[in-house]
């Protein structure tokens, strides 16, 4: 897996999260746009952060999550880190 599709694979599973945090539906989280366009707040950039731990193995900061980075931005950054996480576990399972 590149890291492209590996972001694209982590900015699904991200905006799923988004999706169910906000109470929003799906399609309206936009991955070209910053996360705190959709409101996310510290305590909500709190539990990204862990998301992100948890599901993919890597650390992202709050100030990141709170920044002016896109959600797709945010997701290459990590995906060119070369960490993956359960989202590669689960890619790779599929092949």
């Amino acid at each position: 897996m590149t890291p492209e599709e590996a972001a694209e694979t982590i900015a699904e599973a991200l905006t799923k999260k988004l999706s169910e945090l906000m109470s929003v539906p799906k399609a309206d989280v936009d991955a070209a746009k910053p996360m705190y366009v959709l409101g996310v707040d510290s305590l909500v950039a709190v539990e990204i952060r862990s998301w992100f731990s948890k599901e993919i193995d890597t650390g992202v900061k709050v100030f990141q999550i709170l920044g002016n980075k896109s959600i797709f931005d945010i997701c290459i950054a990590v995906a060119r880190e070369g960490r993956y996480g359960r989202i590669g576990e689960a890619e790779q399972a599929q092949s």
